[in-house]
């Protein structure tokens, strides 16, 4: 029995080794931040008029329900994940405006 236990801990701190090992040291991942989903709060992420487009671009009005007062959207952009959460009304007015392009033209 002895002999078990002492295996088991010897796996368990082989496996919990590797759970500490560098990130880094991935091949073909420059930074590992940028790979890691980013919550932000809808007011934030309205000061990005590039990931606005993109907001715009991946969503529709149809997910909004009254009843349901708070909301979390996954959105993808510059090759990154988002998760934007916000109220009810901050998304109806997100869904009222007029994005606008780089070139100057309104999307919607």
């Amino acid at each position: 029995m002895k002999t078990v236990n002492v295996m088991f801990v010897a796996v368990l701190m082989a496996v919990m080794s590797f759970g500490f090992a560098e990130n880094a040291e991935r091949p073909g991942v420059e930074n590992q931040d940028q790979q890691l989903p980013k919550v932000i709060p809808l007011e934030l992420a309205m000061q990005n008029p590039d990931l606005v487009l993109a907001m715009f671009n991946q969503l529709t009005k149809q997910i909004l329900v009254p009843d349901k007062p708070f909301y979390t959207v996954k959105i993808k952009y510059d090759n990154r994940i988002y998760f934007v959460c916000g109220t009810y009304g901050a998304w109806m007015h997100f869904f009222s405006i007029q994005p606008i392009s780089k070139n100057g033209i309104a999307n919607h």
